[in-house]
Order: C-alpha cells, then sequence, then structure tokens
C-alpha cells in the first residue's frame, strides 16, 4: 500500500505533462468555428462589440476561390478584419482590413477545408457585412504552360 502511495505523485506528474503537451499542439488561433460559409452563397453577420469569429468552408474538388466581403451599411465606413488559415493553422492569406474588399483569388487541391478568421475593425460595432466564398471548379490546378520540359522557360 505504501509503495504505491509513493508513485502517485509520479503518475499525477507524468498525467500532467501528457495533457500539457496535448493542449501546446492545439491550433492557437483557429481551434473551432463559429460557422460555416456554403460555397458561391452569401452568408450576412453582424459583428459585435471587440467580435472575433471563425468560419469553416470546405472546398469540394480542385479548384480556385475567392472570399468577398462587403459592409452592408448605408453609410458604410466601418471596416472589417479577415484572413485565412489551412486546416493546419497556417496562415495563408494574412489579415486584410477594409470597408467592402475581395482577399487574394487562391488555389486549392480538393476536399480542403479552409478557415476565414473576422474580426471588427474600424468602428465595425453593430455592423453588418456580406461574406461570399466564390468558387470554381478547375481541372488543372496550378498547371501552367511550361509545365513540361519542352515548354519550360529558363
Amino acid at each position: 500500500m505504501k509503495k504505491s502511495m509513493k508513485k502517485l505523485p509520479l503518475w499525477c506528474g507524468a498525467l500532467l505533462i501528457c495533457c500539457v503537451l496535448t493542449f501546446l499542439g492545439m491550433p492557437k488561433e483557429v481551434r473551432a468555428a463559429d460557422g460555416t460559409l456554403n460555397l458561391n452563397e452569401t452568408k450576412n453577420i453582424t459583428i459585435e462589440e471587440f467580435g472575433k469569429r471563425v468560419y469553416a468552408f470546405r472546398v469540394p474538388n480542385t479548384g480556385n476561390f475567392t472570399v468577398t466581403i462587403k459592409n452592408t451599411n448605408p453609410t458604410g465606413n466601418e471596416e472589417l478584419d479577415a484572413s485565412l488559415y489551412d486546416s493546419n493553422n497556417n496562415e495563408i492569406i494574412p489579415e486584410v482590413s477594409g470597408v467592402t474588399y475581395s482577399l487574394p483569388n487562391y488555389s486549392s487541391k480538393g476536399n480542403r477545408t479552409y478557415y476565414l478568421k473576422v474580426e471588427d475593425g474600424y468602428y465595425a460595432w453593430r455592423t453588418s457585412f456580406d461574406i461570399k466564398v466564390s468558387y470554381k471548379t478547375t481541372k488543372n490546378w496550378e498547371a501552367e504552360d511550361n509545365n513540361t520540359s519542352k515548354t519550360a522557360q529558363y
């Protein structure tokens, strides 16, 4: 009985280390989505005070997409900050701010999930924004005219 009680702190310490290592490996920014975005459909969101949200969307097939954000307020000078992450929490497109804008076009392989992080920007409290992921499938993802040894450019 005494031997097993002496090992208890050792086992508790080992368990604590395992838990800490597990949680340190979790993504810091994109852990879970607050909602989903459907491809080629507009979603209207309202930013609350100090709001930060993450929206997930899935690209089913090889293709290209871009994210468009539009302030729907009639006076419309409030800004929204947006950045794009992959499923491994790698930032693909760094934060962009604006009233109405599109993130750069991005090419993707199929069956990939992406996360759009949006935050209130300049006076965006209680402002509505439309978000749309415009997606188009393409058969020649990342294909160019110079992809063969005969057409390669030096």
